[in-house]
C-alpha cells in the first residue's frame, strides 16, 4: 500500500510537473505571440514615421524651390520699383526743366540748329549749335536775353546770356552759348 501511495505520489507529482510544464510553454507561447505583435506593431509605426518623413522632406525640398522662385520674383520687383522709381524721377526733372525747353523753343530762331543741350542742377545752361551766318548769330545772340513779348525787359528765365565760342564752317558758323536758368519761382 505504501507501494501505491507513493507509486499515487509520484503520478500526482508528473501530473503535477507535466501541468506546470504545460503552463510555463503556455505562458511562453503567450509571451513570444505578444513580444510578436509588439514587433510588428514597431515595425510598422517605423514604416509610417519614415514614410511620413520622406513626405515631410519632398515638402521642404518644395517649399525650398518655392522660396527661390519667390526670392527671384522678389529681385525682379525690386528692380523693376528701381525702375519706376528712375522714371519717376526723370518725369519729374522733366517737369522741372520743361519751362526751360519751352523757352529755348520760344526765343529760338528759326534759322539755328541746336547740335548739344546741358543743363546742370546748379542751372548751368549750355548750348552748342550752329546757325548760316553772323546774322543770324546776332539774332541768336540778342533772342536769348530779351523776353520775346516784351524785348525791352529781360528774359524771365536766361540769365548771364554769353557766347563762349564760335567758329565758321562750309556750312555756317558753329557756336557755344551759355546762360543761367532762373528758378521757376522768380518767373
Amino acid at each position: 500500500m505504501n507501494d501505491i501511495k507513493g507509486e499515487i505520489k509520484k503520478n500526482e507529482a508528473m501530473v503535477t510537473f507535466a501541468d506546470s510544464t504545460e503552463q510555463i510553454a503556455s505562458f511562453f507561447i503567450r509571451a513570444t505571440a505578444v513580444t510578436l505583435v509588439l514587433l510588428l506593431i514597431v515595425f510598422l509605426w517605423h514604416l509610417a514615421i519614415k514614410n511620413s518623413l520622406s513626405k515631410t522632406e519632398s515638402r521642404i525640398n518644395e517649399v525650398e524651390e518655392e522660396l527661390k522662385n519667390y526670392a527671384t520674383v522678389e529681385k525682379n520687383l525690386q528692380e523693376f520699383q528701381g525702375a519706376i522709381k528712375n522714371i519717376n524721377e526723370a518725369m519729374q526733372q522733366k517737369k522741372e526743366y520743361d519751362f526751360v525747353f519751352q523757352e529755348i523753343a520760344n526765343v529760338m530762331p528759326k534759322e539755328m540748329k541746336i547740335s548739344s543741350i546741358s543743363l546742370d542742377k546748379n542751372g548751368k545752361l549750355s548750348i552748342e549749335g550752329s546757325v548760316p551766318s553772323l546774322s543770324s548769330l546776332a539774332r541768336v545772340l540778342v533772342a536769348f536775353p530779351h523776353n520775346k513779348e516784351k524785348p525791352t525787359e529781360a528774359n524771365p528765365v536766361f540769365r548771364n546770356v554769353s557766347l563762349t565760342s564760335f567758329s565758321f564752317s562750309s556750312g555756317g558758323v558753329s557756336f557755344g552759348l551759355s546762360a543761367t536758368v532762373a528758378p521757376k519761382e522768380v518767373k
